[in-house]
């Protein structure tokens, strides 16, 4: 009966599994390996391990040794990790997903919007902002309307407040703390801001959804395509990546405390060399 359910389960598994077909497939997949359960890490490190003890490189034929990380890489980086049945309450509660439509929404919103949006915004203008100037915010906000930039807690019909009904509504509070934590972090942001942040739970939200069937095989892969240019534009390496997602999640937290401590497991990806961000180096060949 274990056997039966074993063989069951590894079938279905298989069934499920998106598999990068490229080099460049296999950096868009591992972009989202923060959030994969510790028991996809654990998963790999055994069985590599086994194999590392077994052989060292140099005896390894060539082209042998890359052709196992590659394989190692494409199982590690696969879609089936988490239960489906799991998800779709998870998916529920933490993204409002409840098929494919809000699915597809949710999604098209990490990729063009997410929570970089407004806060590059606000750091573009930080200096000007600084000021608090009333008149200066509602060129700011005139600017992010015409540019279609979501405004939290604000809508296009209210920008003929006056001065102290704006340092009374959300949307101040918002805009204030954007500019802190644009002061805070300004020597240590990168060009791109927080995009890794959002790129990183856009290709684990992809692979929840493709888990519960919200999207099929082929929406999967275009939407994880669809951000290849934007991010190889960005990101020269993990290095650059991390920096980018931990100063994202710091300010998604908003100071508040998470028993779920990503940022280690970005640490670990960048110090283990049999993690997967070890084997797929940005920077080691050409990818536009």
């Amino acid at each position: 009966m274990l056997n039966f359910y074993l063989n069951t389960k590894l079938a279905l598994d298989k069934k499920l599994n998106l598999q990068p077909k490229d080099y460049e497939d296999s950096i868009l997949m591992a972009m989202g390996l923060p959030y994969l359960e510790a028991n996809a890490f654990d998963l790999f490190n055994p069985f590599a391990i086994k194999y590392f003890r077994k052989v060292k490189k140099n005896d390894w034929k060539e082209g042998e040794y890359e052709i196992f990380l590659s394989k190692m890489d494409n199982y590690y980086n696969s879609f089936s990790n988490r239960n489906p049945f799991i998800l779709f309450f998870s998916l529920k509660d933490d993204w409002s997903i409840i098929g494919k439509k809000s699915a597809i929404s949710t999604l098209n919103w990490l990729k063009f919007e997410g929570h970089r949006s407004f806060f590059h915004q606000v750091f573009v203008w930080r200096k000007e902002l600084i000021t608090r100037n009333f008149d200066v915010i509602k060129d700011f906000l005139q600017e992010c309307l015409e540019n279609e930039i979501n405004i939290p807690y604000f809508e296009a019909y209210e920008m003929n407040f006056d001065e102290q009904q704006l340092k009374n509504s959300s949307f101040y509070k918002e805009l204030e703390y954007n500019l802190m934590f644009s002061e805070q972090y300004e020597n240590q942001m990168p060009d791109c801001g927080i995009l890794a942040w959002d790129m990183c739970r856009f290709i684990n939200l992809v692979r929840n959804c493709k888990s519960t069937r919200y999207i099929t095989t082929k929406e999967a892969w275009e939407f994880i395509r669809s951000v290849k240019e934007m991010c190889f534009s960005n990101f020269n390496s993990w290095q650059e990546f991390t920096l980018s997602f931990k100063l994202g999640r710091k300010y998604w937290l908003r100071g508040t405390y998470s028993s779920f401590n990503v940022e280690s497991f970005c640490d670990e990806l960048l110090k283990d060399n049999l993690k997967s961000w070890n084997h797929f180096h940005w920077e080691k060949k050409p990818l536009m």
